[in-house]
């Protein structure tokens, strides 16, 4: 019923008549008569869904009492049954706790959309959605309180531990005060969100978040996430193994064809693009970007800015995507994901960006990108070479394969992030000083 209610709010957002603000002589009463409204629209949506309930279980038992079956289905009424000693209070309070978190949701909404634009309003909408649906699925998220607006609509979120319910409360009486002193006070502020679009870099932060580059980014992960699932026969215990699964990377001293390609298939996608944007920056630049920029550390510095950006958000989407993928498909999620997936992103992060720099380095040494991008795809090989030192080769070192012990060598995250930092210095001390200067002159 969600999407009905939001949908229900998002077409009230529009702006009134301008003779029903005169009459209302006062932006306040204006908003509390709104308040009114949203008051009584949040009641009577809950009331209906209780008719609609209550003449579907007619000819059912109407006994007060909870009789839970020992049944895993019926877990729920069992956490009922130890909080309320009818079934007809828990009804009551679980309309009275929806009633009031569907009113709390829709004037934060319009509250959002007085001070800012309908579109930053419906984005926003939108993101609050998506997040509710992530907390449906993922207990442990959603104990985190404000983010997820189910825990303010669906009164059985409160059980997950013993302050929540104080909490969710608390939170939902301070956005009543806070969004009725800034209606009250500053009703006829104008807030803007700073589009970054403005700025130096805009031009490339544009062709390289292309919508071309975006699609092709989602469809690589798509397609290598199900090949995951398909890899592991889609009979994972959790998503800590669907994640190691993915990313394993390839092994030293061996040699995998099929996780090598695995391997430079998600490693390389970024880099790929990243190596097609440098080129064609670097070949065909306009000379009003030359003086725009005034000098060439200052183009230098937005192409590295904008890379650095893409590698960040392609980590993201490269994590985001497979727990997705994962949750759909019922993969059972423990409390280790948040930890693995954050040290996926730490490591990933270091990994591309390092291979970033060093293809900008050999790109400033032979001016020819495709030779560059292929030197890049070797390193990446020497895993294959028969040496244990290769375990401590920076390129690949993302492979959670590496991590684990391979005889009596084995790596952990601390000295990976050390070495992987110095090398990213050192290339980008390198860069700033020389390199891009021998990219600058054709």
């Amino acid at each position: 019923m969600m999407p009905i209610f939001m949908l229900s709010i998002y077409s009230s957002l529009d702006d009134d008549m301008e003779y029903i603000l005169i009459r209302s002589t006062s932006y306040w009463n204006y908003f509390k008569g709104k308040l009114a409204v949203y008051g009584i629209f949040s009641f009577m949506f809950v009331i209906a869904q209780f008719v609609v309930a209550f003449i579907m279980s007619i000819g059912l038992r109407s006994d007060n009492n909870f009789n839970v079956p020992n049944n895993p289905s019926y877990e729920l009424f069992g956490y009922y049954s130890q909080h309320f000693s009818s079934v007809t209070q828990a009804i009551f309070i679980n309309c009275i706790y929806m009633i009031a978190g569907l009113f709390i949701v829709s004037i934060a909404f319009f509250t959002i959309n007085n001070f800012f634009s309908k579109k930053v309003s419906t984005k926003i909408m939108i993101i609050v959605y998506i997040l509710m649906i992530f907390g449906l699925k993922i207990d442990k998220v959603n104990n985190l309180p404000i983010v997820f607006i189910d825990n303010y609509i669906i009164f059985h979120r409160n059980f997950g531990y013993d302050s929540k319910l104080f909490i969710n409360i608390l939170t939902m009486t301070t956005v009543l005060i806070v969004v009725c002193i800034l209606n009250k006070k500053y009703w006829n502020k104008k807030l803007k969100i700073k589009d970054i679009r403005k700025n130096k870099i805009s031009y490339y932060k544009r062709l390289l978040f292309s919508r071309y580059n975006i699609v092709m980014i989602c469809s690589v992960l798509i397609l290598m996430s199900f090949w995951g699932l398909l890899k592991g026969n889609s009979s994972f215990e959790s998503m800590n193994d669907y994640l190691v699964n993915l990313f394993v990377g390839h092994p030293v001293n061996n040699i995998r064809i099929i996780e090598f390609l695995e391997m430079l298939v998600l490693n390389t996608t970024p880099i790929y693009i990243i190596a097609i944007f440098l080129e064609q920056e670097s070949s065909e630049r306009s000379l009003f970007i030359n003086i725009r920029f005034g000098k060439g550390i200052k183009w230098m510095n937005s192409i590295l800015k904008t890379s650095m950006l893409f590698v960040v958000s392609y980590v993201l989407l490269n994590i985001a995507i497979p727990i997705a993928i994962g949750i759909f498909n019922n993969i059972p999620i423990t409390s280790q994901v948040i930890q693995l997936s954050t040290n996926i992103f730490i490591i990933k992060v270091l990994d591309l960006s390092l291979q970033v720099l060093v293809l900008i380095l050999l790109y400033s040494l032979s001016k020819n990108m495709t030779l560059s991008f292929l030197s890049l795809l070797l390193l990446n090989s020497l895993c294959f070479l028969p040496f244990k030192w290769c375990l401590y080769l920076p390129f690949g070192i993302s492979s959670l394969s590496r991590f684990k012990y391979i005889g009596d060598y084995g790596l952990t995250l601390i000295p990976v992030i050390i070495e992987l930092s110095a090398f990213i210095l050192l290339s980008f001390i390198y860069i700033e000083k020389f390199a891009y200067k021998k990219i600058l002159i054709d």
